[in-house]
């Protein structure tokens, strides 16, 4: 963890620049997050938070540039579903270090974001995200705030039923059969895999007009119409054999199950966004090509007019950004233990449900009536 913090540090100016501030600290803020320190991954998180509410409300004059030119100019700001895992990570710095107070403030974050980006964009497929509904009810549970945990289960049960539909993520079940006394509950989230990045294909649209048989053979060109190249961002997975894990301790266990689904939503948001990301890459291609029309007309050399459009082309980049720390999903298992202090094993499995890996989390401290939240990762 430390080599991966200083690789990102070492990246900050050469690689992410001052537009990209925001995905330099969420990356960062990740990996610390991975890496149990708590206390950094919330500091780092939370200037990416000022900032990406600094861009949200500012003016729209940086995306009119966008229309010339391409997606990367604009400052990254996040995409929503990364904004509430943000709210997500924070809560959870909280509830790892035993701060239910604290957790719960991020919890109502992220619940009033949801709500206020749900009524914005009724036609996109992420417009809520359970697993942040599932955890807020939960915190709100710990802090004793139980009106406000009955409102998140049953915005976590609308939202896993659009999970269940458009990523194949139904409502978790764990199974619990309620805490005896002298009992607590151990919590085991467990990071699964590498996000999908995004990547870059190239592909085309035709300019100006349609040159008749007799204009092409007079010209020599046996282009009926000239081309003036595009690029759209495309998804580039990074593959992982671990699938799942079971949580023993106590004698008792229990299987991770899946929360949130980071690489379906990844994908479909992209999906969601494809149409646009064309329609202003097409824009920006005519808009450009209105200088192949000016030299067709103006009779320019072949030569003169194809390097004009290499030279176009040569400015479309796809927007490729994303934040790359992310798993590709959330995990968890739910186990009522004794009090007391307990090492915790976890069996990692593959496809097959043979167990490809395993670790032991030693002395995790079990308090009657409370729980207990650890994580684990994985990117195999």
């Amino acid at each position: 963890w430390t080599g991966a913090v200083q690789a990102i540090d070492e990246a900050r100016d050469p690689k992410y620049g001052e537009k990209d501030r925001v995905l330099y600290w969420l990356d960062k803020g990740a990996v610390l997050h991975s890496a149990r320190d708590y206390h950094g991954s919330d500091a780092v998180l939370d200037q990416a938070e000022l900032r990406i509410e600094e861009l949200y409300t500012k003016s729209l004059s940086q995306a009119a540039g966008t229309v010339l030119v391409n997606d990367a100019t604009q400052d990254y700001a996040g995409e929503p579903q990364e904004r509430a895992l943000l709210y997500v990570l924070r809560a959870l710095n909280y509830a790892y270090e035993h701060k239910p107070d604290e957790a719960v403030v991020e919890a109502r974050k992220v619940t009033a974001f949801l709500e206020g980006y749900g009524d914005r964009v009724q036609m996109k497929t992420y417009r809520d995200d359970g697993f942040a509904h599932l955890l807020s009810a939960m915190l709100f549970e710990d802090a004793g705030r139980y009106d406000d945990a009955r409102i998140s289960r049953e915005a976590a049960q609308r939202a896993y039923a659009l999970y269940a539909r458009d990523y194949g993520c139904p409502v978790p079940q764990f199974g619990l059969s309620g805490r005896a006394a002298g009992e607590g509950e151990l919590v085991v989230l467990h990071y699964n895999g590498k996000v999908p990045l995004r990547g870059s294909k190239s592909t085309s649209v035709p300019i100006g007009r349609k040159k008749t048989v007799r204009e092409m053979a007079r010209s020599g060109d046996d282009e009926d119409q000239a081309q003036l190249p595009i690029a759209l961002p495309r998804i580039v997975d990074q593959p992982y054999a671990i699938r799942g894990a079971t949580v023993e301790a106590a004698g008792r266990s229990a299987p991770t199950v899946l929360v949130e689904p980071i690489a379906a939503i990844t994908v479909k948001a992209l999906e969601d966004e494809l149409p646009a990301i064309k329609a202003r890459a097409v824009a920006r291609a005519y808009a450009k090509g209105g200088a192949y029309q000016a030299a067709d007309s103006a009779g320019t050399s072949r030569f003169v007019k194809g390097a004009g459009l290499s030279a176009a082309g040569a400015f479309e980049q796809a927007d490729t950004r994303g934040w790359a720390t992310l798993p590709a999903e959330i995990r968890m298992a739910r186990v009522s233990l004794p009090a007391g202090v307990h090492d915790v094993r976890i069996a990692y499995r593959d496809a097959s449900g043979a167990v490809a890996l395993e670790e032991t989390l030693k002395g995790v401290q079990i308090t009657a009536g409370f729980r207990t939240y650890v994580h684990v990762r994985t990117a195999k």
